[in-house]
């Protein structure tokens, strides 16, 4: 999908729908598509997308269209935000009134749901979009459409019971829309025919009697009884009982005409007969329209159709498929090792394919199948997010993670919520994890319980995880112990290695109905750090340095501090915190530990804040420049917190956090500190260019693109200023020749 400017017609914006021929099958559907293109040319109404021209072009076909700007009503409902009552009566009789006009121009479209709705709030206006399966009532009988007829087409949780049964009749729509209107005064978040899976869906919209809408709405609705008894006539399972669109549509309007306004007019086609449709005469579109078009195409966020195929360059469409979805597998079990080594091979075999690189991203963040590298991986989610293909489940999920976390874009956990939704709806058992951690992120407990339930279900090991944790600390459930360890132990044997940290607490501290086990425990939290699980070692380094452990397993002090280091590296507050205390108080390396500390601080443990206020009076701030000439590294990133947390220096406590991070040796990724430190603190508006530490922070946030779109001749600039201003670092003036 395109968007592109009109230059015939005032410079119009437009959509533009691209069709490769590969996608068209036979020739016979290719007749097909144009004569369903011409029956939408004729059609003209304010509540359906216009269909402006259709065309083809060097062997491919394009669709020119309507372009608007809104939200779907699925992203609507999946907000919470409420409608008033007189939006959901007047999005009712325009989605009726459009579905009336289709059906009098003998189309059907097969595919109502609210994210083919599209809701312009400041108009109070729905947009009808996606005609892409409607099909012609007056040739249902042929035997290629867009897609095959007698095909199951639509969306599970909207479909009519005769398209469950691969069947259309010219009734189907007002089934959908009547689905859609039940939605929207009910105030569910999805269909009401939802399962737990798209044949138990199926199954329900075929058998299930929906309860009266009467009784299900919340708020007082005038005339709730008569809207009751209309949406019940058309929700009739047989389609021949079933109100007809145009008794539907008199009975809509008549309940709802006290809610429009007095201008509110509908543009319908004057009823032909289905003779005279079928010999409507195709009319070539005139050659301009190509080359206005493709002299101004933009593409629109989420590629064209052509996406669909992926676009990997060495494989077919089945085998990338069928690879991605076998990493994706892995990343779900929590393989990461084998989820990183398979995706860092596929990227050099297609490394234009945005899903591998926003699963990349994920893993550097999580620190999966390497050490933490926040910075990294927000680079490349800011750089791929907007290159993923539109509405697939990957697509949501991914979306769903970035708003999550902030990788790419700004944190926004409705926003989150939201794509986190859609992917649920795909029925896919990651986003069920995602959508229990915003829940718990928003500090709603059932609906988190309800979301690792259903990933549960799907056998997806996070979610028994998470799962447990509700039963082993009773929230919203009743505390078992034995439930969450089951539960646990079936997450590690899929291979969630995170669990086995949970199994290790649950036996040395014992709980409801599971004794005390410190051995077992033990036991367990050696598994975890045998597969490199950072809570299990530093729960084993914590063992080993109280000297709890069995005499077998003594360990010597810098076999415990090695331990604290490879969990700190990957991202374990407590072993950072715990790595500062040893180095303090047992190494006596005073910057090394305040190091710790201060990242530990960072990374949101209080803890080690109550940690620094203890050693305050003994940090020897008055000797630390002297630790920074003799080459101290540590002193330098310590000298940067100090400024910025207690001397409200912001400016030149990052120029001494970034001299930590250009002259670090040992690959501490003091950077992704710098980034989180911009990200909290706001820093960059502070930086200004007048003072060396200021021109120095400017260009290394423009080199790295902290805070700023990446700009490297900007970062330059900044860099000579800073010479220029008394710099003399010899990483500085090393960037000045360097950064290209």
């Amino acid at each position: 999908m395109y968007l592109a400017t009109d230059s015939k017609h005032q410079d119009r914006k437009v959509a533009v729908k691209v069709i490769h021929p590969q996608n068209l099958g036979t020739g016979d559907c290719l007749q097909r598509l144009k004569r369903e293109a011409r029956y939408l040319l004729r059609l003209s109404h304010p509540n359906i997308v216009q269909l402006y021209d259709f065309f083809e072009d060097n062997k491919q076909f394009f669709l020119v269209m309507e372009y608007i700007e809104g939200v779907t009503l699925e992203e609507v409902f999946l907000s919470g935000e409420p409608l008033s009552i007189e939006e959901k009566f007047m999005i009712s009789y325009q989605l009726v009134s459009a579905i009336h006009t289709m059906n009098s121009a003998e189309l059907i479209h097969r595919d109502i749901k609210p994210s083919n709705i599209i809701y312009i709030a400041k108009r109070r206006q729905i947009k009808l979009v996606d005609l892409g399966i409607a099909k012609s009532i007056s040739t249902q009988n042929h035997t290629c459409s867009l897609t095959k007829t007698n095909a199951i087409l639509g969306t599970p949780g909207y479909m009519s019971p005769e398209q469950v049964n691969g069947d259309t009749t010219d009734k189907s729509d007002v089934f959908t829309t009547a689905t859609v209107i039940y939605q929207l005064f009910a105030n569910l978040c999805e269909s009401p025919f939802l399962g737990t899976n798209n044949l138990n869906t199926m199954l329900k919209v075929s058998t299930q009697e929906l309860t009266r809408l009467k009784d299900v709405a919340k708020e007082e609705i005038p005339h709730i009884v008569k809207l009751s008894h209309i949406v019940e006539q058309a929700l009739c399972k047989d389609p021949r009982r079933r109100i007809s669109i145009d008794n539907f549509y008199d009975e809509i309007r008549g309940i709802t005409s006290k809610y429009l306004p007095t201008n509110e007019t509908c543009i319908v086609e004057p009823r032909v007969s289905r003779k005279s449709w079928r010999f409507v005469k195709e009319q070539k579109s005139p050659k301009p329209w190509s080359l206005y078009i493709m002299l101004s195409l933009t593409l629109i966020l989420g590629g064209s159709l052509a996406l669909i195929f992926w676009g990997f360059a060495q494989h077919t469409q089945q085998e990338s498929l069928e690879k991605f979805t076998e990493i994706m597998q892995y990343f779900s079990q929590r393989k990461f090792e084998k989820a990183w080594s398979e995706n860092e091979k596929f990227l050099t075999q297609s490394p234009q394919e945005p899903y591998l690189w926003m699963l990349k991203s994920f893993m550097l963040h999580d620190g999966m199948g390497t050490r933490r590298q926040l910075y990294e991986s927000k680079r490349i989610a800011k750089k791929w997010y907007k290159k993923l293909p539109q509405n697939t489940k990957y697509t949501h999920y991914f979306l769903a993670k970035c708003y999550f976390h902030g990788l790419g874009v700004a944190q926004d956990l409705p926003t989150a919520l939201i794509y986190a939704r859609k992917a649920s709806l795909k029925a896919f058992p990651l986003a069920f994890t995602c959508l229990g951690e915003i829940y718990l992120k928003l500090k709603n407990n059932p609906a988190a319980f309800r979301a690792f339930t259903s990933g549960t279900n799907l056998g997806c090991v996070e979610a028994k995880r998470q799962l447990a944790m509700f039963h082993l600390h009773g929230k919203v459930v009743a505390r078992n112990g034995q439930i969450a360890l089951e539960l646990l132990q079936e997450s590690f044997r899929g291979g969630n290695i995170f669990a086995s940290n949970s199994i290790g607490f649950i036996y040395y501290n014992g709980t409801t109905l599971v004794p005390k086990d410190q051995v077992m425990g033990e036991t367990w939290f050696i598994k975890g750090a045998n597969l490199r699980d950072p809570i299990c070692l530093n729960n084993m380094a914590s063992i080993y340095l109280q000297e709890h452990g069995t005499a077998q397993q003594r360990k010597t002090l810098v076999e415990i501090s090695e331990m604290f280091t490879s969990a700190a590296q990957n991202n374990c507050d407590l072993a950072m915190r715990a790595l500062g205390n040893m180095c303090l108080r047992k190494f006596e390396r005073p910057y090394q530990g305040l190091f710790w500390l201060f990242r530990s601080i960072l990374h949101g443990n209080n803890l080690a804040k109550n940690d620094l206020i203890a050693l305050a009076k003994h940090t020897p701030r008055k000797k630390i420049r002297v630790q920074i000439l003799l080459g101290n590294n540590y002193a330098r990133y310590v000298l940067g917190h100090w400024l910025i947390k207690r001397l409200g220096k912001p400016t030149k406590g990052m120029y001494w956090l970034i001299q930590a991070h250009l002259n670090d040796t040992q690959q501490l990724g003091i950077i992704d500190d710098i980034v989180m430190q911009q990200e909290g603190g706001n820093i960059f508006p502070s930086s200004h260019s007048q003072i060396k530490e200021g021109a120095v922070v400017l260009g290394f946030f423009y080199e790295k693109g902290i805070g700023v779109d990446m700009d490297v001749e900007k970062a330059q600039e900044y860099y000579k200023k800073a010479v220029e201003l008394g710099e003399d670092s010899p990483k500085i003036l090393q960037k000045i020749h360097t950064t290209k």
